[in-house]
């Protein structure tokens, strides 16, 4: 059983409707199980929407939908620099400094890889640099230097080179080996420097299992199994069984 304080960090928390929302919401759940301390440290959320037992820390500026947050991004995406940038990333460091300075681990959900709040990014930055934070993990589903659609948004200098320069004090995660990859040339570090966690899946809430289904499924021991081949068929000559167990 884990004891300790944790908390996790994004732009938003359930009940938004989002992927990175459904992974901390599952993580939230999973730590709560395993015994931590759970508080969740978001711009817009609803403990509502929480297990009963994790906590809620609201600071609106790190929603990135925040008109103030907002109007600096669209400033930032077009290589501007705004006034507002450092008031908000000081209100910023003052809030989650308070907010985090008695928690043993943090979690943040893509807040030192994408350019969606920068000022966060850069508070975020600067309570690291001042070792105001204690272990902190960079949990990277998505990179906004390597993508495509993203990449025009970020331009050399500071703040946007933050989202591409490792954290000396952070462990950084990523979700598959292609992020880890990406992640790694973006840093010029090795690979092996970047833990690999893969979003989990639950079978009985992605396949709609029935109690007796999940039972039966465990009594076979099918989930340890290579491939499996389903025929919802009558067990009669007629239906070729056969060829299905020669297939196989």
């Amino acid at each position: 059983m884990g004891t300790g304080r944790v908390a996790i960090l994004h732009y938003t928390a359930p009940p938004v409707v989002g992927g990175v929302e459904a992974v901390i919401l599952a993580h939230t759940g999973l730590m709560l199980e395993a015994g931590f301390d759970v508080t969740l440290v978001a711009g817009s959320g609803a403990g509502s929407a929480l297990p009963p037992e994790a906590k809620l820390a609201l600071i609106p500026e790190m929603d990135s939908r925040r008109p103030a947050v907002a109007a600096a991004s669209a400033s930032l995406e077009a290589g501007r620099l705004p006034d507002s940038f450092e008031p908000l990333a000081r209100q910023l460091t003052d809030a989650l400094g308070e907010i985090l300075r008695e928690t043993d681990t943090i979690i943040l959900h893509n807040l030192l890889s994408k350019h969606f709040n920068l000022p966060l990014t850069a508070a975020i930055v600067r309570l690291l640099e001042s070792g105001a934070l204690k272990r902190c993990i960079a949990w990277c589903h998505d990179l906004t230097w390597t993508s495509s659609h993203s990449q025009s948004k970020v331009y050399p200098g500071y703040p946007w080179d933050l989202l591409r320069t490792p954290q000396p004090k952070v462990i950084y995660v990523a979700v598959s080996r292609q992020r880890q990859r990406e992640l790694a040339e973006l840093f010029g570090i090795p690979p092996e420097c970047i833990q690999v966690v893969y979003n989990g899946v639950e079978p009985q809430t992605l396949f709609g299992l029935t109690p007796a289904g999940t039972a039966l499924i465990g009594r076979l021991n099918l989930w340890e199994s290579d491939l499996i081949l389903l025929m919802p068929v009558r067990v009669t000559q007629a239906k070729n069984i056969e060829l299905a167990l020669q297939v196989a």
